[in-house]
């Protein structure tokens, strides 16, 4: 955009008018968003336009890459303080009846590592697993979920398993996650499981960045 202009030259309509455009097209690049709603995937914005997120008190700042309502976060230096979330805890819970994907959000950053702990309350059964940049994870368990005595490990149940929870009941019946992919603001779950098993895995997460 060239933002040149005479000012001497102002003697026509056309003039301020063209004087209006100018304005008009600085005030757009300059734009700056606030939200409080993950921008990346809810926000339409101007290719470059930059989104700051509140996400609870913890503020990152984020790009318009595409035009729509694709954002990459960015680090940001707020006058001479770095702004830069290395860690993050969160927590959800989940039927380990079900096996659709679980999508986490809330983390504020895109994570290269995960460290896991789950638990079904006031039971035996518990669990404890990473995941890798790449991806690789594994982790242990306490198998079967009958005994706090006896552990098992997570690659007995297949490759890349954050988490494996036996059922309360014990046999051959258990639930597991593994990361499938490493989001904008947060992580997706692949979830599966053997058996009919059932409870509710309270899971606590460590994301790093």
């Amino acid at each position: 955009m060239d933002i040149r202009v005479n000012l001497g030259e102002l003697n026509t309509p056309q003039d301020i008018e063209r004087l209006a455009s100018i304005i008009s097209e600085m005030a757009d690049s300059l734009d700056t968003l606030y939200s409080t709603t993950t921008p990346n995937g809810n926000i339409s914005g101007r290719q470059g336009q930059v989104c700051l997120y509140n996400n609870s008190g913890t503020y990152t700042t984020w790009i318009n890459t595409t035009g729509s309502t694709v954002w990459q976060q960015i680090d940001a230096v707020v006058g001479m303080q770095y702004s830069d979330t290395r860690s993050k805890v969160v927590t959800f819970t989940r039927d380990i009846s079900l096996t659709t994907d679980l999508a986490i959000t809330g983390v504020g950053f895109k994570p290269t590592a995960l460290i896991v702990f789950g638990v079904i309350n006031t039971s035996y059964v518990i669990t404890w697993g990473f995941s890798a940049q790449d991806k690789t994870a594994g982790g242990i368990n306490n198998y079967l979920g009958t005994d706090p005595r006896t552990w098992g490990i997570h690659s007995d149940l297949g490759a890349n398993k954050v988490i494996a929870a036996w059922e309360v009941s014990g046999g051959n019946t258990y639930f597991t996650m593994s990361v499938s992919t490493y989001d904008d603001d947060g992580f997706t779950l692949t979830c599966a499981k053997n058996g009919l098993p059932v409870g509710t895995l309270t899971v606590f997460v460590l994301a790093l960045r």
